[in-house]
Formats: structure tokens, C-alpha cells, sequence
């Protein structure tokens, strides 16, 4: 998230303010609708709103995440031992991929372009960590699948929203917290017992390949059911050049 001054973070929100602000930025999605939800963006809020208060900058703690995830990335190419603390590393940044949003909303200083670098940031973290899964032993072309299903799963919901639809609609079964548990769970066994790294690594890729296609088969039903039929809502300065251009612009 981009950061806008210290003056815009002089004061911090309340947990209640941010669990508010966090289901208006959210499509109104119902935060007791899962029963770790609201607890997870607690725990968020806590670990939040002490770095809100000395007015870190949420792209610092955006980048340190982008960071983490690259080392964990670079720690299972080296392999053996060394996917223990891959594993370790993908669990604190995806820990940093919650906290560095809500340093933003707590602070005040969530803004559109914070929000387009937050998500990029986010894709890049995904792909680094879905690579563990092939730097543990499991077959690239699979881990190419997981990776490519990812971009497409969060293409389609990004896209979804550009063209109007403002709720989450659902939660599939390959969200990012289950990219995260996959890698963590194949780089752990891995390293655990490597006389089986590849037989284990593939399984597991697998199993995420299976969950990826299936997460996404799941949104895309959903959202084409959301907006067939739907107008596309343009921006209203869209709309008044269109109507103020010549014919032959048009």
C-alpha cells in the first residue's frame, strides 16, 4: 500500500473501525460467515496497529513480504534441511501479505494505487511460493499449472470487480492461505524424510493441481452466473467524452 504522509496517519482506527472499513473494501462480505475470519483479522490488527502507530509505511512492509517470499523461494532451490526454513519463511510472508493492508487501512492511508501495488506484490509472492513446490522435487509442468490457475483465479475475480461486481461471492477451495498450507506441507515433508522428496512433492502438487482447477471452475460459475447479463458500469467521465465526441470518434 502506498503511503501518504505522516500527517494522514496522526491517528489510527479502532478494531471496530478497521473490521468495518475491511467489510466495506470487501464487497460487505460477512466476517462471521467463517469462524476464522474474524478471529485471523484480530490477530492482524494486533500486529497492525503498533506499526500504524509509528507511521511505517505500508510499501515497506509490502516490499519486506515480496522479500520473504523470494527468500523462501531461494532456500528450497538449495534443498535438503534448508526447506524447513522455506517453509518457515512462506509462513511469515503470508503473515506480512495481511499485515502490510491493514498498516494502510489502520493508518488511513489506503489509497487506489497502494491497492494496484498490493496486488502485484501479492502475484509475485504467489508464484515464488508456489515454485517451492517444484524446487521440493515435484514436476514442473504441474507446478505450472498450480501457477498458472492461480493468475487466472485471481484474474477473473480482479476482472469481475472492474466490470461492477462488488461482493466476494464465494470462497474457494484455493484461496491463498491453501497455496500457502500446500507449499509449506510439501517443503516440510520434504525435508522431513528426502529419500521421498519426489514421490511426496508430487503428490502434493497433485493435490494442489486438483484444488486449483477446481477453485477455479467454482469462481468462474459464480461469476458468470453474477453478471450474465449484466451492464458493464462505465465510469461517468467515460460516458460524457462518449456523448461530447464527434460521431465519427465515436
Amino acid at each position: 500500500m502506498t503511503d501518504l504522509g505522516p500527517s494522514s496517519a496522526t491517528t489510527v482506527l479502532t478494531r471496530e473501525q478497521y473490521l468495518d472499513r475491511w467489510r466495506v473494501l470487501h464487497g460487505q462480505y460477512d466476517q462471521n460467515a467463517s469462524s476464522l475470519v474474524r478471529p485471523w483479522l484480530s490477530a492482524v490488527y494486533r500486529l497492525s496497529a503498533p506499526l500504524a502507530r509509528k507511521h511505517l509505511p505500508p510499501d515497506i512492509v509490502t516490499a519486506t513480504g515480496v522479500a520473504t517470499a523470494a527468500g523462501a523461494a531461494a532456500a528450497a532451490w538449495t534443498g535438503g534441511a534448508w526447506l524447513f526454513l522455506a517453509a518457515a519463511l512462506v509462513l511469515v510472508a503470508s503473515v506480512l501479505d495481511g499485515i502490510d493492508g491493514a498498516v494502510a487501512v489502520i493508518s488511513r492511508r489506503d489509497d487506489a494505487w497502494g491497492f494496484v501495488v498490493d496486488t502485484v506484490a501479492d502475484r509475485c509472492s504467489d508464484l515464488l511460493i508456489l515454485a517451492i513446490v517444484g524446487f521440493a522435487g515435484a514436476p514442473w509442468p504441474l507446478v505450472a499449472v498450480m501457477m498458472a490457475f492461480s493468475m487466472i483465479h485471481e484474474t477473473l475475480r480482479a476482472r469481475a470487480g472492474a466490470a461492477g461486481l462488488r461482493e466476494v461471492l464465494v470462497i474457494t477451495v484455493w484461496e491463498r492461505p491453501s497455496r500457502v498450507v500446500t507449499s509449506i506441507l510439501i517443503a516440510v515433508t520434504a525435508a522431513a524424510v528426502p529419500s521421498a522428496a519426489v514421490t511426496t512433492s508430487t503428490l502434493g502438487a497433485v493435490v494442489g493441481a486438483v484444488l486449483a482447477t477446481c477453485g477455479l471452475l467454482h469462481l468462474a460459475i459464480a461469476v458468470r452466473r453474477a453478471l450474465r447479463g449484466r451492464v458493464v458500469e462505465l465510469p461517468s467521465e467515460f460516458v460524457d467524452r462518449k456523448r461530447q465526441s464527434p460521431p465519427d470518434e465515436q
